[in-house]
């Protein structure tokens, strides 16, 4: 450097405090440039971010209406065998009540025909 003597703040500076003071600020400035060139990219990544964001809530969103319709499906679909298993529950009541209605006539003519038959022995 030619330059020998410089005033800063009212001192003087010689040819190696400004020396001192070039390399110091290239250091910084070698020690920021890859900050720099970090905080260019951070912009592009928040922005790919967001948009990765709203493609994923899009496809749950898109997600929730095919479960949401496929219940639909699955309970109208149900809800005929549904009918038919309490239809068929009732059925079977029935029967149960048949059964035990035909048993308990059949006890009442087995004790008639007992009967009978007892009054038939003695005359």
């Amino acid at each position: 450097m030619s330059l020998k003597k410089s005033s800063l703040a009212g001192g003087m500076l010689t040819e190696k405090d400004m020396e001192q003071l070039t390399n110091a600020v290239q250091r910084l400035v070698q020690s920021t440039a890859p900050l720099g060139k970090c905080m260019d990219y951070v912009q592009e990544d928040l922005g790919q971010m967001a948009k990765e964001r709203e493609r994923w809530q899009s496809t749950y969103r898109a997600k929730i209406d095919d479960l949401s319709e496929a219940k639909k499906r699955t309970e109208e679909e149900l809800n005929p065998l549904k009918q038919s298993l309490t239809d068929l529950g009732d059925q079977v009541l029935e029967k149960i009540q048949k059964i035990k209605s035909l048993k308990n006539s059949s006890a009442v003519n087995t004790a008639r025909i007992a009967q009978l038959l007892r009054t038939a022995s003695q005359n």
